[in-house]
C-alpha cells in the first residue's frame, strides 16, 4: 500500500508537469522587451521552459526510486520544488508569475500529502486530490504561454 500510494502521487505530479506543459517547447524565440516594458510572457515563458523540462525527467527519477528506497522520492521532489520556485522568484511578467505561483503552491501541498505517506500516514484520497490541483495547476501555464 506504501509504495502504491507514493507511486500514485509522483505519477500524477509526473503527468500534471509534462502534460500541462507539452506545448511549450514551440514557443517562438522570446522578443526582446523595451528597457521600460518589462518581461513579456514570451520571455517569462522562455526563462521557466528549461526548468519544466528538466522536472520531467527529475519525476522518472523519483517514481524509479520508489522501489528501491521509498524515502529517496522525497529529497528529489522537493529539490524539483526548490527549483520552480526559484524560477518563479526570478520572473517579472505578472501573468506567468500567477500561474507559475498557484502551481509551484499546489506541488507545494501534494508534497505534505507525498511526505506523510513517507512517514506512515498515508492518505490516499488526498493524495490523488492533490495530484489533481498539481494538474490543474500545471496546465494553466500552457494555455498562458501559448497566448504570449
Amino acid at each position: 500500500m506504501f509504495r502504491s500510494v507514493l507511486a500514485v502521487g509522483i505519477t500524477a505530479l509526473a503527468a500534471a508537469v509534462l502534460s500541462g506543459c507539452s506545448l511549450l517547447p514551440a514557443l517562438p524565440s522570446a522578443p526582446t522587451s523595451a528597457p521600460d516594458e518589462g518581461q513579456t510572457v514570451a520571455e517569462a515563458c522562455t526563462a521557466i521552459l528549461p526548468v519544466i523540462l528538466d522536472t520531467g525527467s527529475r519525476m522518472q527519477e523519483a517514481y524509479a526510486s520508489i522501489e528501491a528506497n521509498p524515502a529517496t522520492a522525497s529529497p528529489l521532489l522537493h529539490d524539483i520544488s526548490f527549483d520552480l520556485h526559484t524560477v518563479t522568484d526570478d520572473l517579472e511578467n505578472e501573468e506567468v508569475i500567477d500561474v507559475m505561483t498557484a502551481a509551484v503552491d499546489s506541488l507545494d501541498a501534494m508534497l505534505v500529502e507525498l511526505d506523510k505517506a513517507i512517514a506512515g500516514d498515508p492518505d490516499r484520497t488526498a493524495l490523488l486530490q492533490a495530484g489533481a490541483q498539481v494538474e490543474h495547476d500545471f496546465s494553466a501555464i500552457d494555455p498562458v504561454c501559448q497566448a504570449g
